[in-house]
């Protein structure tokens, strides 16, 4: 058997019969390393424990095959679990026993993990230039798993250089092979991918819909990463969509404990939606307010938002005011702006309120005309790719069998 080939159609009751790493039971190496495998798109963390005893009981029957592609499997692992430094150094030890044993399968395995860490290390320039080099040199006949693994990054690096038509399409072709390789978990997560791609650019109903698909979905395969995902771009599309009462109990049943600074902010928003001042000051303090501008721009209007809500409008100002561009047009831009109106309402000063009304305006046109644009193209590649069937009911279908 090849050591990454276990039937993925098994990927659930495979899940419910795992013996804990290390057993007796699971001592063979290529065992070991499929299972970590199938493993990376349910629950990475796993994924790279069980690589890691791949790896050893590689080195004690004296495989170095299977130590070189249990190594890269381990790096993967790390890499999409957000462990960007860890699986960049297991990563370069990779590269050179792949080096040694020349397998092209694994060579191609570790271009693909050379393109996360340099999507992870935000150089999507460079990852595309992996990628490109890694779709040119791999075969037709790649293994459908791999192929998933470069599209899915393929969407990734294309949402991060900010080309729309392209990251949604690599989307839509994610999972169109996730369908092929019949197995759920790439199917919930190539899903929940899609949804978040359709939020950032407010096709709001489709990512409504995929979203809750998705977070139906990964509970049933066990997938606890994509779960978490799924709950944290619902919350968020549930708030644009002006419904904060559901927002607020997917969090609370999906989201009990933030993991992450991007759940806190998922939590602090929702509980600022709902007049829960307190609870949102609490997860935005346990964020923190370092990382992406994006993230930035979130911290600044809900600091804002808290502000007001307990009366001191000129507090409000200095955080939103350090994060102003005058030519965002994102839905944070957007709340940034309802926020300044407001403070300056507060402090009765409505010429500028009435400045920043007006972009809150000019913001909410652009966006309603991009969700427009973006919800036609979602459905031009739903009818190409996916023969005309709903995403939701084929997923339904799927799961129930």
């Amino acid at each position: 058997m090849n050591a990454l080939s276990l039937n993925p159609i098994s990927e659930i009751a495979l899940a419910s019969r795992l013996p804990a790493v290390g057993s007796d039971a699971a001592a063979f190496p290529d065992e070991l390393l499929a299972t970590a495998y199938v493993e990376l798109f349910r629950d990475p963390l796993r994924a790279a424990d069980w690589a890691r005893a791949a790896q050893a009981a590689a080195r004690r029957s004296d495989a170095p095959v299977v130590d070189a592609y249990a190594l890269t499997t381990q790096a993967l692992a790390e890499l999409l679990s957000g462990s960007e430094a860890i699986g960049a150094e297991t990563l370069q030890q990779a590269a050179i026993l792949a080096g040694r044993v020349q397998e092209p399968r694994l060579d191609w395995l570790v271009s693909d993990a050379r393109a996360l860490a340099l999507l992870n290390q935000a150089r999507p320039d460079e990852a595309m230039v992996e990628l490109i080099g890694l779709m040119i040199a791999t075969p037709d006949h790649r293994p459908l798993r791999d192929c998933y693994l470069s599209i899915s990054s393929l969407a990734r690096v294309h949402a991060a250089l900010g080309h729309v038509e392209e990251a949604i399409g690599a989307g839509y072709r994610a999972l169109s092979i996730a369908r092929r390789t019949r197995s759920a978990v790439l199917r919930v997560h190539a899903i929940t991918g899609l949804g978040l791609l359709q939020l950032e650019h407010e096709h709001l109903l489709g990512a409504r819909l995929l979203l809750e698909q998705g977070l139906f979905g990964a509970g049933r395969s066990r997938s606890g990463r994509s779960m978490r995902q799924a709950a944290r771009g619902l919350v968020r599309t549930y708030l644009a969509l002006n419904m904060p009462d559901t927002a607020l109990d997917v969090a609370r049943r999906h989201l009990p404990e933030a993991s992450d600074p991007q759940e806190c902010l998922a939590l602090a928003q929702v509980n600022a939606a709902n007049g829960c001042w307190t609870e949102a000051a609490v997860y935005l303090d346990r964020g923190g307010q370092d990382g992406s501008r994006e993230r930035q721009v979130q911290h600044a209007w809900l600091r804002g938002r808290i502000a007001l809500a307990h009366g001191r409008p000129a507090e409000a100002l200095t955080p939103c005011h350090a994060v102003l561009d005058e030519n965002a047009s994102s839905r944070d831009a957007w709340e940034l702006a309802l926020t300044l109106q407001a403070a300056y309402e507060a402090l009765g000063d409505s010429s500028s309120a009435r400045v920043h009304a007006g972009r809150a305006d000019r913001i909410m046109t652009v966006l309603a005309a991009r969700g427009a644009v973006l919800s036609a193209l979602c459905a031009q590649f739903e009818q190409d790719l996916l023969q005309a069937h709903s995403v939701c009911v084929e997923m339904a279908a799927v799961l129930d069998r």
